[in-house]
């Protein structure tokens, strides 16, 4: 069993956890940038939280850019399970392989907690984790059977427990995100884009968008320095879950995508006035509201 994967979130690796369920000797290969999947021209079996690429048996997958593409060029078919209504593509996967029970349930409701927005304290430090490995092809599949193994109980296990020990000053840095959100003044509804900028390590990047959104902020992007894309910004949308507002409707125009409540696009610096622009436009006041992080000295 071939299979390729989205590597750098949750739900990606997630998934990959549960086809080692299913197939405890399945190759993985990991992709970071949905865009690159394109590029992929060897034989697979399953891509899974990824677009579908032209040497695949079967994809599975739940972003609605995918699924209209694939509509347009005539490219679905009945091995594919492309569902834009599902909450993590781990749902579709444990759906498709008919996974139940125990460990799979487990694994599916971390992903689905992960990828709507709503962040446990177990999803939050296993997102940072994947973050940490991001170039580290052996130690994802590692974290992948971790996960197939203990469900969630990888917490406990001690090698994940060295891997979070490597994150600098973790606990330090969010205790004064939690205090730079707390300084807000009247963020219920508030459209936010905070500028992060070479200053926050790259795990933590999406962690005030956590925060402000916990405090009422409608819609909240975040833009900061992604290693698998040196010379551009990451801009990553969470929007509130009681807010009208479609992070795809943002995202989609500059080449991006995701779900309603969570979405991102790769820009250059050229764009992100655009971007601004854009993320103005889809506030009720017509404002947006710029934060600047500079980390404590």
């Amino acid at each position: 069993m071939r299979v390729a994967v989205h590597g750098s979130d949750c739900d990606g690796i997630i998934s990959a956890a549960l086809i080692l369920l299913k197939y405890p000797d399945a190759k993985i290969t990991f992709i970071n940038n949905p865009w690159e999947a394109s590029s992929i021209n060897e034989p697979l079996d399953i891509v899974i939280d990824l677009p579908k690429t032209m040497n695949c048996k079967a994809n599975i997958d739940h972003h609605e850019s995918n699924y209209r593409r694939l509509a347009e060029e005539g490219r679905l078919t009945e091995k594919d399970m492309v569902s834009p209504s599902a909450p993590a593509a781990a749902k579709l996967v444990a759906d498709y392989f008919n996974i139940r029970g125990g460990i799979a349930d487990e694994l599916v409701e971390m992903a689905v907690a992960a990828d709507t927005g709503k962040h446990t304290e177990k999803t939050l430090k296993l997102d940072r984790v994947i973050k940490l490995l991001h170039d580290d092809d052996e130690g994802r599949v590692r974290l992948a059977k971790l996960l197939a193994e203990k469900g969630a109980a990888f917490i406990e296990d001690e090698w994940f427990r060295e891997q979070y020990a490597k994150l600098k000053d973790i606990e330090k840095l969010d205790e004064w995100l939690s205090e730079v959100a707390e300084s807000i003044e009247n963020p219920k509804g508030l459209f936010v884009f905070v500028d992060e900028e070479g200053t926050i390590p790259y795990y933590a990047a999406k962690d005030i968008a956590h925060k402000l959104l916990a405090r009422g902020c409608d819609t909240v992007a975040v833009a900061y320095s992604d290693p698998n894309s040196p010379r551009r910004l990451k801009v990553s949308i969470r929007v509130n879950e009681n807010s009208s507002t479609d992070a795809r409707r943002i995202a989609e125009p500059l080449g991006g995508g995701g779900h309603v409540k969570a979405a991102g696009v790769t820009l250059e610096a050229k764009d992100m006035l655009l971007f601004l622009r854009m993320l103005a436009e889809r506030s009720p006041s017509r404002k947006v509201t710029y934060l600047r992080l500079q980390p404590p000295r």
